[in-house]
């Protein structure tokens, strides 16, 4: 039954509008983001006023970001998406049919992850082509190609938490309002709590434990210095590990349990 409930969102999201929405969404702005950065790189010679030069790995990485330009908006449709297997009576469908609460979850939270997965590595692919047309790579040592493959490794991991959120509010919830409510709502306390340490200085054990916060991870890849701080490094990976783990295992129990009329 896990397999044919499997099947059955493949196919769904397969032929969702969304999907292409999500695919013109992110092709328009990967285009306007290297029309604007090609815009200022022709614009502004003094280096002065761009302390950070524009190279295809920033933009890269920039790319695989989950809360930022394309990928905001994406974090959203992904929201309606899973929304509408309540809408629709997908899920109570599914378990009319013999489907079990956890094999509903479980494949919803799959075929959710890899969509969303699809879309932002077709985004940081396309945006990198793109930029590699007019700006270096920003490799200085080492090779190019393995530089990239790190920094999407990594890219991966740290939209991972996002995925899982999402869809644990969204099942949890069963509403596309409360679920994008609370989404956003998220989204934003942990942008401010972000910027803390930018406006009140903070002792580098703090700077390190803060690096559990999901949106601290996302500055620090985007800006390149996850790397090289490994403390750092291996907080942000443990704690997306915890994270996104215990949010499986609390979405699937929640949902077993919850009322679905």
């Amino acid at each position: 039954m896990f397999r044919k409930s499997l099947k059955a969102d493949f196919y769904r999201s397969k032929k969702d509008n969304l999907l292409w929405i999500s695919v013109i969404v992110v092709v328009g702005f990967a285009l306007f983001t290297f029309g604007v950065y090609l815009l200022i790189d022709h614009l502004v010679a003094d280096d002065e006023f761009m302390p950070i030069s524009i190279t295809t790995l920033t933009a890269f990485k920039s790319a695989l970001n989950l809360t930022d330009n394309a990928g905001f908006i994406i974090l959203i449709m992904t929201v309606v998406l899973l929304a509408k297997d309540f809408r629709q009576n997908t899920i109570r469908n599914k378990i009319i049919v013999g489907v079990k609460r956890s094999g509903a979850y479980f494949s919803s939270l799959i075929v959710t992850y890899l969509y969303v997965l699809a879309i932002m590595t077709f985004n940081a692919i396309l945006t990198a082509l793109l930029f590699t047309t007019a700006f270096e790579s920003g490799v200085t040592e080492g090779n190019v190609f393995l530089e990239f493959l790190k920094n999407y490794a990594m890219g991966v991991v740290i939209l991972t938490p996002w995925v899982i959120i999402i869809h644990f509010l969204t099942y949890i919830t069963k509403s596309l309002g409360l679920a994008l409510g609370i989404t956003l709502g998220v989204y934003f306390i942990l942008q401010l709590i972000a910027i803390i340490p930018q406006i009140v200085g903070v002792s580098d054990t703090t700077n390190i434990i803060m690096h559990i916060n999901p949106s601290i991870q996302t500055m620090s890849y985007t800006l390149g210095s996850i790397f090289e701080e490994k403390k750092a490094f291996w907080v942000s990976i443990g704690s997306d590990v915890a994270i996104s783990g215990l949010l499986i295992f609390l979405g699937s129990y929640l949902f077993n349990k919850a009322d679905l009329k």
